[in-house]
């Protein structure tokens, strides 16, 4: 009798690893290329590598998803926190309805997978929604993919002319029919009417800037020029994006700037850094922080939600706790609201974290790597819905 109870529970737990059990096959670069062409809506292509990399070139039609330490082991130890909710909403939703049929993933120069690596964690997590469960790895990561088809990777880059002055960055397209191009996400994102974030790239467009009606860019940075200083008003901050700089003391500057804009100009702020990721994601929480009296995790979903790359580093985080202790709301006699902003975030701020050592897996420098730093779990497992405030 014991022997059988102990048969069925070994049987019942095969059962249960069945679902986890995957072969991660290879797939040569012309493979791939083939499989893009042929049936492009049916191939999830990931991008494991760090968002600034990712930023800087990738397959045209991958979706980034990094995973440094700490988030894979809130990830493991946490049913609440999804990886697909690391990508961005319409990827995300054709994901779990069983659009795609193929998963592959890279990193830089991978040439196979391991238990340990990223690649394979990443295609555990999303196994289950591919339905023909079609997984592979890259061979020779992006490189190797980039050296032998440039025409199928984005690539942002600015160059330097010989007199000193910046060119507008360079994209590097998909050949393909216009049937079948590919949608990249190269337009500043929208806080509020008046107030954008994006990067270097967006900056360096004039034609996304008068499209969108920006009147004046809030440069956050110490390597990026202010291509159309004719054209448009242009406020500069000098601060690098490492565990010593001061951006605190820029806040009220930055915040007054936005507002003068808004009032007097009526007009819109682009605020960028390099990436649009740590420094004018620092920079635009405190506005918002500001401008709504909301306490820091309540701006932190506020615009997660809507630029969901966003990773200020610790040091710009523990600025922005103390921020909040005096903010100057914008709306009189308010009190910064501290109660959650909607029982459905998906993205939120761990204050305990915020004491983490250089071991923890953080990102120091925008150079480096640059996690999602906080993704914690959430009341109920809902995709993160916006916040719905007045402007």
């Amino acid at each position: 009798m014991k022997g059988s109870r102990e048969e069925g529970e070994r049987a019942l737990q095969k059962m249960r690893n069945s679902e986890f059990e995957m072969e991660i096959n290879i797939i040569t670069s012309r493979d791939l290329v083939s499989m893009m062409e042929m049936d492009p809506e049916s191939v999830l292509v990931i991008d494991c590598r760090p968002f600034t990399s990712y930023n800087t070139d990738h397959i045209s039609t991958s979706s980034n998803i990094y995973c440094p330490p700490i988030i894979k082991r809130r990830l493991a130890k946490r049913t609440e926190a999804k990886i697909e909710n690391m990508l961005n909403c319409e990827t995300k939703k054709k994901l779990r309805n069983g659009v795609y049929r193929s998963l592959v993933v890279y990193d830089e120069d991978a040439q196979s997978v391991s238990e340990e690596t990223d690649l394979y964690f990443i295609c555990r997590n999303l196994y289950k929604f591919v339905c023909s469960k079609n997984c592979f790895c890259l061979q020779g990561g992006f490189r190797d993919f980039h050296r032998k088809h440039p025409d199928h990777c984005v690539s942002v880059r600015t160059s330097i002319s010989q007199e000193g002055q910046t060119s507008e960055p360079k994209r590097k397209q998909c050949k393909r029919p216009s049937s079948l191009a590919v949608k990249h996400s190269s337009d500043p994102v929208e806080l509020l009417p008046h107030l954008y974030i994006g990067d270097a790239f967006n900056a360096s467009s004039k034609e996304t800037l008068e499209r969108l009606g920006i009147t004046a860019v809030l440069n956050v940075s110490n390597n990026c020029r202010n291509f159309f200083a004719d054209s448009f008003r242009y406020k500069n901050i000098p601060v690098d994006d490492n565990h010593n700089a001061d951006l605190a003391s820029w806040f009220l500057d930055a915040i007054n700037f936005i507002d003068s804009v808004r009032n007097q100009e009526k007009g819109k702020v682009l605020v960028h850094c390099q990436a649009g990721v740590s420094r004018s994601a620092t920079i635009c929480l405190a506005y918002v922080m500001s401008h709504k009296c909301l306490n820091m995790e309540q701006a932190f979903e506020f615009v997660k939600s809507r630029r969901t790359v966003i990773s200020p580093n610790v040091n710009f985080l523990r600025q922005l706790l103390e921020f909040e202790k005096n903010i100057p709301c914008s709306k009189p006699n308010t009190v910064v609201n501290k109660s959650p902003v909607s029982p459905c975030r998906m993205f939120s701020v761990n204050r305990n974290n915020l004491d983490l050592d250089q071991s923890s897996g953080f990102s120091k420098s925008i150079g480096q790597d640059l996690p999602s730093p906080f993704l914690t779990s959430s009341p109920v497992s809902m995709v993160a819905s916006p916040v719905v405030t007045s402007s």
